[in-house]
């Protein structure tokens, strides 16, 4: 910003400029130590030979459009291909020819707003889709080699091999700092638009792990531009797609959008809020098209008719977008998206569903390939998570692994046996029951040896009667509602009435202050109810989430688990 502010002085800043003849033309902004800043300019430039580069930086797009494609080598086709080495500043050293053939194997849009990072060692292209595009680039000053390296399929280059040009005419540089000029004014408006994300559903701060289905997630997007991840509940599938959408939200100038699809009526309502974001339909626009649409099939009609104004609006952006549609497991519903997604558009949608079949989704145009059967986090994952959230001030300032292994040997034994799913006590690597099992031990203060001697006292089973094969599809249900119990024990009169009250709400974005409203009601003559009962107890015990700082949530399992706890018990009436 402070750059944005000295635009109009451009022209006289003492800024170091290069050309790399037919590429790009560069501005030096700062130089340190350990980190050094570049704009790039691109006009009327061609596309790039496949290189890599001697350190690693992120690209920050300011104006324009440009593809970027990542390449790799196939060791094992019957082919050859050209390694050649070039020393900063472009002179070419040597040639090697090597084994294997040369594959795009991810390509992508990029524009104002997005970032891009590339590792060192990423063979990659950058072709201009338009014939203004201007980068920041932040640049890694320590370098992992030497030198960088073109990839060709022939003896001889095709394209620019990046010689640079440091002496420049006074004319181009008056043309480069000109450029430079009216990228950083445009810039002021670009860095002071809205955030792509503007959701009420917030990524957990907590996460971690999951760099593969990420990666997949990526590829699956780039082929196709439609996913679906699907198992059963507590898997965390929403969370990983939050996850991915939250980080990548760049990539996305036109928004990404949270469509809810537990029940018709939570379908309805996400979609009249991406038309009211999107600016295409209102709440009274909602309430118009409903008002006589009482019977079953004028709900229908109603929401074939919202769905149809909201998605050929989102048809019609210029710019990519990211529609998320989440727990579609209703058949009809699934039908009704599937006959209202545009088929042709800038956008790509993921999908989560507790449905394993990939035929269900034939009529979205997702097929195997495309389709992931979220796996349960591996040991050594869970373990993890289960120590991070179990210690969260020590694993905060120390290696977690490190930890994990200074752990005294019964300690270790007990968490081995709660994350795995070897026996009739593990959590089996889901990821909510290990949240839930994690809340108990940090508000309480329990080993993972307590932890495990209470399951077997009260004789908490995950799999309880059943065989693990004939639980596979309960299993889900089994774990958290054993971690669940295991909570509830321990929880004081009013907190259990609490969260029994609150589970009667929508699970997502339960108010802040309708929640201490309920507090001051209840306990008018206690100023410290709601952080002893609430944020103390059900937060810190992973009961309730706390979804930003003025909402919580509660999760679906966690809450059919307390609807089962009420119905069951002898004063369900």
């Amino acid at each position: 910003m402070k750059l944005i502010s000295r635009a109009h002085e451009i022209p006289n800043l003492p800024l170091k400029l290069s050309r790399v003849p037919g590429m790009v033309d560069r501005v030096e902004i700062f130089e340190g130590d350990k980190l050094a800043v570049r704009a790039h300019l691109f006009q009327n430039a061609t596309e790039t030979t496949i290189h890599d580069h001697g350190q690693s930086f992120i690209s920050f797009c300011l104006r324009g459009k440009y593809n970027h494609t990542v390449y790799t080598v196939d060791q094992e086709a019957d082919a050859t291909h050209f390694e050649t080495r070039r020393k900063p500043g472009g002179s070419l050293l040597d040639q090697t020819e090597k084994k294997g053939s040369i594959i795009d194997s991810l390509a992508h849009e990029f524009w104002p707003g997005q970032c891009l990072l590339i590792r060192w060692h990423t063979k990659h292209t950058v072709l201009p889709a338009a014939n203004d595009v201007a980068t920041i680039v932040f640049r890694d000053k320590i370098k992992a080699k030497n030198y960088s390296t073109i990839l060709s399929s022939s003896q001889e280059i095709e394209g620019p091999t990046g010689m640079v040009e440091e002496e420049l005419d006074v004319a181009k540089e008056n043309s480069i700092r000109e450029a430079f000029k009216q990228t950083l004014l445009e810039a002021e408006t670009l860095i002071q638009e809205v955030d792509p994300w503007r959701n009420d559903r917030q990524p957990d701060v907590n996460f971690f792990g999951r760099d593969e289905e990420m990666n997949w997630i990526n590829r699956a997007l780039s082929r196709r531009k439609r996913a679906a991840i699907v198992q059963f509940g507590g898997a965390g599938k929403t969370e990983l797609v939050c996850q991915y959408a939250y980080r990548n939200r760049y990539r996305y100038p036109s928004g990404v959008y949270w469509l809810q699809a537990d029940s018709r009526s939570e379908y309805e309502n996400s979609l009249v809020k991406i038309g009211e974001r999107l600016h295409c339909i209102s709440n009274r626009d909602a309430l118009e098209y409903s008002s006589d649409e009482d019977s079953y099939q004028g709900s229908r009609s109603f929401d074939r008719r919202i769905a149809q104004v909201v998605f050929r609006e989102l048809k019609q952006q210029s710019s990519p977008w990211l529609l998320c549609i989440d727990n579609c497991d209703d058949s009809e519903l699934l039908d009704l998206i599937a006959s209202s997604l545009p088929r042709e558009s800038r956008g790509h949608f993921i999908l989560t569903s507790r449905c394993l079949d990939s035929v269900t989704f034939q009529d979205l145009d997702i097929d195997e390939e495309n389709l992931l059967q979220l796996r349960m986090l591996d040991k050594k994952t869970a373990s993890r998570l289960l120590f991070r959230r179990a210690r969260n001030k020590l694993s905060e300032h120390f290696n977690v692994d490190e930890l994990i292994e200074a752990l005294p040997k019964e300690e270790k034994e007990a968490l081995s046996c709660l994350v795995g799913g070897e026996d009739e006590w593990g959590l089996d690597g889901l990821p909510l029951a290990l949240q839930q099992a994690a809340g108990y031990m940090c508000s309480r203060g329990k080993s993972f040896v307590d932890y495990l001697n209470y399951l077997k006292a009260y004789n908490f089973r995950v799999f309880q009667n059943q065989s693990p094969k004939k639980a596979l599809r309960g299993k889900e249900r089994s774990s958290v509602a054993t971690t669940w119990k295991m909570n509830i024990q321990e929880l004081s009169e009013e907190n259990t009435f609490l969260i029994r009250l609150l589970s009667c709400f929508h699970p997502d974005n339960i108010p802040r202050p309708f929640v201490e409203h309920i507090i001051k009601t209840l306990y008018p003559c206690d100023p410290f109810a709601f952080d002893n009962l609430i944020m103390s107890d059900l937060v810190q015990g992973s009961c309730l989430v706390q979804s930003h700082s003025d909402s919580f949530s509660i999760h679906r399992l966690i809450r059919k688990a307390i609807w089962e706890s009420i119905t069951d018990g002898p004063n369900h009436s």
